[in-house]
């Protein structure tokens, strides 16, 4: 498989599985390196035994298209980008449902 197909199997998959998890719960750095580890050798190595080492530093394979890198996410960047907004929706959208029911719960002023 090219390094493109790769990098197109990555964004499709494997960084979608993890959508629903880090959506809803902070991961520590060690647990959200270990998807990015998976995702690097899948990208770098052509079989299990090789010992292939990266052409291209993996902090520049994630940056967006339009500056150079193949737009890949790190995991640990999604989680806090995730978890950001929710507590942004949390304090800005008081009608949602949820929100209410985690402030009535926990006895949280409006």
């Amino acid at each position: 498989m090219s390094k493109v197909g790769c990098a197109t199997l990555i964004q499709c998959n494997l960084e979608s599985l993890l959508g629903h998890t880090i959506q809803c719960f902070q991961f520590s750095i060690s647990i959200t390196n270990s998807p990015d580890k998976i995702n690097q050798e899948f990208l770098w190595k052509s079989s299990c035994s090789s010992k292939e080492f990266p052409l291209v530093a993996w902090d520049k394979v994630c940056k967006p298209k339009k500056y150079g890198g193949l737009g890949l996410r790190k995991a640990g960047a999604t989680n806090r980008a995730f978890i950001s907004k929710l507590i942004q929706k949390f304090y800005n959208k008081l009608s949602n449902f949820w929100v209410q029911q985690i402030r009535a719960k926990y006895c949280l002023p409006y």
